[in-house]
């Protein structure tokens, strides 16, 4: 510590009175003696003795002096229209973390609060040793901060908590499975965060998460050497993480006493389940895929940064806790990628035992592979991962790839890729319109008649040749069979389209998005509804009207119900799913064929158009036929019960949008269709129920929750006290829909699994994106990113 910095800790009140005094009446002394040993007195050794003694005294609180322990009165109050302070944290019972934990998720400024909990152990330190006014030298009337609070306050500085500049905002959470905490940098207008800053961050995370490890592990050692217990804890902790490996319980569906999990979803839920809940000191983080009928396997794991390692460690010599060396980092961190890879890959093995074999890579931040390797499940199953373990040889001895390179690991060549054929076939990714005839069994989710069409063009795309008589013989042959297989005449039109355009000479065969866009605008539907967005996009809704109407007209003649054909036409493979399970319930035979889209579009866009102009019946009508092709369009409905409120049939606009209630499952249309019924039951003069449903959007984050609780609490006064329930015994007393219901969260569930089991991942990321912003399931979300 040089005279300045010294100085300026003086100056902040960081270095208390008595290590001032010590440090100079050391220098003073060693003086001192040194005079008396040269002018030939034998006192002169024991003054110097004495001054060496002080001379240590001296640097011991020097060394105290430096960690954060602030006076409280060294920062001025705030002023009263300041924002509230943090709250002061209560000192750490021996053995829980759970006061920091719980005050850490619910502060507004976690890195304040986090600053204020360490701030608070050395200021309790400082008084406990008598280096604050008001206790004696020997702590008397000052309560010690127990192991677990020096512990923790050691880990947050080491990890760099107060090099984080103030203005960084964090967000902590708690992972309700595993418990471990979460901080992520927020960038803000005042402040973004650099790459050295995030990872000062991981290791605050880590930091505490270790010490929520160790405190548990530590519990039994009670007592003076609970300092010790919780630094050995860490030890133990960080080198036989692989040994949770050997008491894992799978908490996943799918379960069965001999097989394990089974089915494609079951098991990648089970494998994201192990992500969330197994415990590390470090954040796991893995990708993985699943073949279940090819019996494999593959996880990519993150290698934990050596940020998140461990800092200090116990120094049986001095018995005191000593910085970690790069070198041991390094290994420490070998050894850490070994443990999770034992874990992860034992966990999988576990969970879905009918697997064959798991292939795994370890890769570091910059996604370069560090080990590798193909196990056998039965190779797995059978390793003694019980007492003490060296993960590098146990890796090794699996066969993996890897490379010891001063101390640490170095990159070597990955074995796989996430993307290989065996683990991820490409059929996977199609679309189910695209794989085979449209059928009418429930299991087939094409939702658009538009996507053969989009197939059909992509095809002529990649079929185009240097010539144009060989791009035309190309094209026939393409339309022929595609003709055959879809029963769309604008696929006929299209390829008629391309084919006059490439003998003319208005095409180019280079140009291939040029003969694309000819064969998917070659029907008077599709030329209309893509002239009619121009229209749109400039206000203009009588040119709406006039681009659409006639269109409109002559393909209702083609996509109408008869006795022996239905059509139907669906956003996203979730309506379908919906109206499989309606139609399967209702009996009905009739064969059923997709309309396209952009028929489906245009009714709607036709219906806005007539709403602007003021002619609610053509409007409502319009609106109508999209719900003949899609009772599901929660667009439609809304615009039906737009049209009932302004013809002024509140009852029908009622029964409208409780049906979108009941059928409905995206967050922001259940919150806008819970306003419109609260205006809807308002104009009835039912307020009770109209407080209801205000208070139901108002608990949501769409962007009319602030409108519905400016509604609400209009009406509150007027309400008996009675009806102060939890919103949805409210909706429940009223008999209104609590969305999503049950049947719909079950409709979404099953589609899900049920989707993924056959391969159908297109039609799959549909179910879980919707389940996924219903539910905010981690597991759930990290299962579904594996279907990408």
């Amino acid at each position: 510590m040089n005279a300045s910095s010294l100085n300026e800790k003086t100056r902040d009140g960081l270095v208390p009175r008595q290590a001032m005094i010590g440090l100079g009446f050391c220098a003073f002394a060693l003086a001192a003696g040194d005079v008396a040993a040269r002018m030939g007195y034998p006192e002169g050794a024991g003054v110097a003795a004495m001054a060496v003694g002080l001379f240590a005294f001296g640097l011991w609180t020097a060394w105290k002096a430096q960690r954060p322990a602030r006076k409280p009165e060294a920062r001025p109050q705030p002023e009263p229209q300041a924002p509230e302070p943090e709250p002061t944290p209560e000192p750490l019972a021996p053995w829980t973390l759970a006061p920091v934990l719980d005050g850490l998720a619910a502060a507004p400024e976690p890195l304040v609060f986090l600053r204020h909990v360490v701030e608070q152990t050395r200021t309790a330190e400082g008084r406990a040793d008598g280096l604050f006014d008001g206790t004696g030298v020997d702590g008397t009337g000052a309560e010690a901060p127990s192991p677990l609070d020096l512990f923790l306050a050691e880990q947050l500085e080491q990890a760099g908590l107060f090099s984080l500049p103030p203005d960084l905002a964090l967000v902590a959470r708690l992972n309700g499975r595993s418990g471990a905490v979460q901080l992520e940098p927020v960038d803000t207008d005042a402040h973004t965060a650099t790459a050295e800053e995030r990872r000062c961050v991981l290791a605050c995370e880590a930091a505490l998460n270790r010490t929520r490890m160790a405190a548990t592990a530590a519990r039994p050692a009670l007592g003076h050497d609970g300092l010790r217990a919780l630094y050995q804890a860490v030890e133990l902790g960080e080198s036989s993480l692989a040994s949770q490996a050997a008491h894992l319980s799978i908490r996943a569906s799918g379960t069965s006493p001999t097989n394990g999990v089974t089915g494609e979803w079951n098991i990648r839920h089970a494998l994201a389940l192990g992500i969330e809940t197994l415990q590390a000191p470090w954040r796991i983080e893995a990708n993985f895929q699943v073949n279940e009928e090819a019996g494999l396997c593959a996880l990519e794991i993150v290698a934990p940064d050596d940020v998140a390692l461990a800092p200090l460690a116990w120094d049986a010599s001095t018995d005191e806790p000593a910085p970690v060396g790069a070198d041991q980092r390094a290994w420490r961190a070998a050894r850490a990628a070994c443990s999770e890879t034992l874990l992860l890959t034992r966990y999988a093995a576990v969970a879905a035992p009918r697997l064959k074999e798991v292939w795994v890579s370890a890769i570091d931040s910059d996604g370069r592979c560090l080990l590798t390797g193909h196990w056998a499940v039965s190779e797995l199953l059978a390793l003694d991962l019980t007492g003490a373990l060296d993960p590098v040889a146990l890796v090794v001895g699996l066969g993996a790839r890897l490379s010891i390179h001063e101390g640490g690991l170095a990159p070597v060549t990955p074995l796989f890729s996430m993307a290989d054929e065996r683990l991820s076939p490409s059929w996977r990714r199609e679309l189910p319109e695209t794989r085979g005839g449209i059928a009418t069994v429930p299991e087939d989710l094409a939702a658009s008649g538009d996507r053969p069409l989009a197939a059909f063009a992509e095809a002529v795309g990649e079929a185009l040749a240097p010539s144009a008589l060989e791009s035309v013989r190309a094209v026939k042959a393409l339309a022929a069979d595609a003709v055959a297989r879809y029963d769309d005449p604008r696929i006929a039109a299209g390829a008629q389209a391309a084919i006059e355009g490439l003998a003319c000479g208005t095409l180019a065969p280079e140009d291939v998005e040029a003969v694309r866009e000819a064969v998917r605008f070659a029907s008077p539907l599709d030329k209309a509804v893509r002239s009619a967005v121009t229209a749109m996009e400039r206000g203009d809704a009588q040119g709406i009207v006039d681009r659409l109407a006639r269109p409109i007209r002559e393909a209702d003649a083609r996509y109408s119900d008869t006795d022996a054909v239905v059509w139907r036409s669906f956003h996203n493979s979730l309506e379908r799913a919906a109206f499989n399970r309606e139609r399967a319930a209702s009996g009905d035979t009739r064969a059923l064929r997709l309309a396209p889209g952009t028929f489906h579009a245009g009714l709607l866009g036709l219906s806005t158009a007539w709403m602007q102009l003021g002619d609610v019946e053509q409007a409502l009508a319009c609106a109508l036929r999209v719900l003949e092709l899609d009772p599901w369009d929660t667009g439609a409905q809304l615009r039906c019960a737009r049209c009932y409120e302004a013809l002024g049939d509140l009852p029908m606009a009622e029964a409208t949008l409780r049906s979108l209630l009941e059928t409905g499952w995206e967050p922001n249309t259940l919150a806008l269709a819970y306003l419109r019924l609260g205006q809807v039951l308002q104009a009835e003069d039912d307020k009770a129920g109209a407080l209801a449903c205000y208070r139901r959007c108002a608990m949501t984050a769409s962007p009319c929750a602030e409108v519905a609780e400016a509604l609400a609490a209009q009406l509150g006064g007027e309400l008996p006290a009675d009806l102060a329930k939890p919103v949805e015994a409210a909706l429940e007393e009223r008999r209104l829909p609590c969305a999503p219901t049950d049947t719909v969260s079950d409709l979404l569930l099953d589609g899900l699994q049920e989707t993924v089991d056959a391969g159908q991942f297109v039609a799959a990321q549909d179910f879980g994106q919707a389940v996924v912003a219903l539910s905010g399931d981690d597991a759930v979300a990290r299962a579904v990113a594996s279907l990408a």
